[in-house]
């Protein structure tokens, strides 16, 4: 399939996800539009390979979707905005006054640099709005902004139906991404891509990484072992890996895409990096989420 209608096929199936808006912190880990942000950047590892097998699951998968869509106020051009007036709205839940707020600022913004402010907030909470929110941005950028007052607003319900934590709670200081708790796979994997992403909030989103990192992901030390999955039949140092096992092996599903994503990004941005105990995590991650 030429890369003209893949995109437009990913695009058909994010206006279908926008219309997803759920209350609880589990379904933003897992929504919809993490999971076209997932499989838009897994087939672009081999876009000169076959990817009917997880567009088509794509496509039918988001034609499931119930629709719930979010309701836009209309945009009202006002004297004065601030962001410390978002955040503070945001943690006390307040979401009239975050709602409003998100809807009039794209009356002088394209909405990007507030996205950045929202991930900025998200890393405040235990991980499921900030995941969303990540795979909002980059959907954002994939798709021009054009669909950037409805992402906004998403991002805006994600924050508002999770729960802060208390950095109170702090660990051990460590800002290492990988050999925490299997539960973390996933956030150590975007933290990690997050963390080399040249942003315009870079110095404050960073704080806020480390101290989610120290708070929200606890150390382990297990000895991993390999299980019988089928990814050993595919796995190398070679990324290309994961699109053969998602177009043969692989059981389609959100949980198993999204891991694969976040493989796909740490195997992208560290090179060097020995993928043993990366692997043996994904292992793990997998055969948890099938049990």
């Amino acid at each position: 399939m030429e890369q003209e209608q893949i995109k437009l096929e990913i695009e058909k199936c994010f206006i279908k996800a926008m219309s997803f808006c759920p209350k609880e912190p589990l379904y933003w880990r897992q929504h919809p539009i993490r999971v076209i942000q997932a499989v838009k950047s897994i087939i672009g590892i081999d876009l000169s390979g076959s990817n009917t097998r997880i567009l088509n699951w794509l496509v039918s998968y988001c034609d499931e979707l119930v629709q719930n869509e979010i309701q836009i106020p209309k945009k009202k051009q006002v004297a004065h905005l601030a962001l410390e007036d978002l955040k503070t709205s945001l943690i006390e839940k307040d979401k009239d006054a975050s709602i409003k707020f998100l809807s009039d600022i794209l009356t002088y913004s394209d909405g990007r640099h507030i996205l950045e402010f929202l991930l900025e907030i998200s890393l405040m909470q235990r991980g499921e709005s900030m995941l969303f929110v990540w795979s909002a941005i980059r959907m954002n950028l994939f798709l021009s902004s054009k669909f950037a007052d409805r992402i906004l607003l998403l991002c805006g319900h994600a924050i508002l139906s999770c729960d802060f934590y208390s950095t109170s709670d702090a660990a051990i200081e460590s800002h290492s991404y990988l050999g925490r708790s299997w539960r973390s796979f996933e956030e150590g994997c975007m933290l990690d891509e997050i963390s080399r992403e040249s942003l315009v909030r870079e110095s404050s989103i960073q704080m806020n990484v480390n101290t989610f990192v120290n708070s929200c992901m606890p150390i382990e030390k297990v000895s991993l072992k390999k299980s019988n999955s089928k990814i050993w039949r595919h796995a190398s140092n070679d990324r290309k890996w994961i699109s053969s096992f998602i177009n043969s092996d692989c059981e389609l599903n959100p949980q198993n895409i999204l891991l694969l994503d976040a493989t796909r990004t740490l195997y992208k941005n560290n090179p060097k990096m020995d993928k043993s105990q990366l692997l043996l995590q994904l292992d793990r991650s997998m055969a948890e989420v099938a049990c």
